[in-house]
């Protein structure tokens, strides 16, 4: 196999699979500057993880058996909550986001993080926002998920790709700041950077001011 000469496998078994993986009945491979047995990985279902559009953010394939997740011959590590994981049914969501039949987790640094979510109602708003019936969550350029403090999920909605807003306020997107004094219910979005509601008129660079009429 890839000019390895390997001895004592199983040839009624033996199958090879996503490239550098092979497994017989007894053992699972994997061939790296050479072939290595994963001495941990159940060989009966031992496969890759169902992944889509993950290539683009991670650069590692993840495979898993009943019993666990693995990078290569590794061992996945997980932060917390790993007592009642479903491993069968661990899947890709999107990006670096997995789940399970009733948990969500978020890849980074060859580890897994608990995201406290409510997995039956928790979509996709866009590359960097998700929620669920209770939060509205932000995932910052660290690939850390964030829950965002204090914002009514029903009447959450995105104004552009740089300010959205709930019935309460508006807010900056890039840095989720809260413009202050905006009238989320007037605010409108003008050429060049600017904005207004029937107060005031701002200007937004990374961050937004108030233009005073002074300005």
């Amino acid at each position: 196999y890839r000019w390895n000469i390997l001895h004592n496998l199983d040839l009624q078994s033996f199958q090879v699979f996503d490239n550098d993986y092979i497994k017989d009945k007894n053992g699972v491979y994997y061939n790296d500057t050479g072939i290595k047995r994963i001495i941990w990985a159940d060989t009966e279902t031992f496969w890759v993880v169902k992944q889509s559009n993950i290539w683009r953010f991670i650069d590692e394939k993840f495979y898993k058996d009943k019993n666990w997740i693995y990078i290569y011959w590794e061992k996945v590590v997980f932060d917390d909550n790993i007592e009642n994981i479903n491993f069968y049914n661990f899947e890709h969501f999107t990006k670096n986001i997995f789940k399970d039949n009733n948990f969500l987790w978020f890849y980074r640094y060859n580890s897994f993080s608990f995201i406290n979510a409510d997995i039956s109602t928790f979509t996709i708003i866009n590359d960097n926002l998700y929620k669920d019936k209770s939060y509205i969550f932000f995932q910052d350029y660290s690939w850390d998920i964030k829950l965002i403090e204090g914002v009514d999920v029903e009447s959450f909605n995105l104004i552009d790709y740089k300010f959205w807003k709930d019935k309460y306020s508006v807010y900056n997107l890039q840095w989720f700041t809260e413009i202050t004094d905006a009238d989320p219910i007037t605010f409108e979005i003008l050429e060049k950077n600017y904005q207004k509601d029937k107060n005031n008129v701002y200007y937004t660079f990374n961050w937004t001011k108030k233009i005073e009429k002074s300005e």
